[in-house]
């Protein structure tokens, strides 16, 4: 297949590029996946002062969806501001070929994601994505960006959006701001 020519977003509005090198490696993420099906989720855990509780309901997130036949890789960063305080955002890729993961990604109260979240006392929003071309206006919105090989809008679209994790407004001052899954626990078989 042919490399499509995808653009460099720089976050000027955010302070610029705080880990330019791991934006590059979302960027791959999102430009070189093997999904059929491919969604891009947004997710903000806060509620917590300490790292663990994010730490970890992120990989038993990561662990259900891949229990339930959807391959998924992720990127997360922490922040850290006077309104939030610490908080972290994880932008999920999740192949949704076999399986909906809007089964395990929702809102729902009392729903797996609610229950397992609650149970790590920490709380979680879903950020839908902003732009039109993911949210057709004769349709419901999704929770998710859809991210086909095909669509170069939508794939900019979604490199623009993971984006926001490498900002370098409402980092925190601790050693370890980044998180992701390892690429080889993440693959499919094609």
């Amino acid at each position: 297949m042919k490399k499509i020519k995808t653009k460099i977003t720089e976050a000027k509005n955010n302070g610029g590029m705080h880990d330019l090198k791991g934006y590059k490696k979302a960027k791959a993420m999102i430009e070189d996946h093997a999904y059929k099906q491919a969604r891009l989720y947004h997710l903000c855990l806060s509620g917590s002062t300490q790292i663990e509780p994010y730490k970890t309901a992120v990989k038993s997130l990561m662990e259900r969806l891949r229990d339930h036949d959807a391959p998924a890789q992720y990127k997360a960063a922490l922040e850290e501001d006077e309104g939030k305080e610490l908080h972290m955002h994880v932008f999920i890729l999740v192949e949704a070929a076999k399986f909906n993961p809007d089964h395990i990604i929702n809102r729902k109260a009392g729903g797996w994601l609610d229950t397992m979240t609650l149970k790590k006392g920490i709380t979680f929003d879903i950020n839908a994505p902003r732009s039109p071309i993911h949210n057709p206006p004769d349709k419901p919105s999704y929770n998710y960006a859809s991210v086909p090989k095909t669509k170069l809008d939508k794939i900019n679209d979604c490199i623009e959006w993971i984006s926001y994790l490498y900002k370098t407004r409402s980092k925190p001052n601790i050693r370890q701001i980044y998180f992701s899954s390892r690429p080889a626990r993440a693959l499919i078989d094609a």
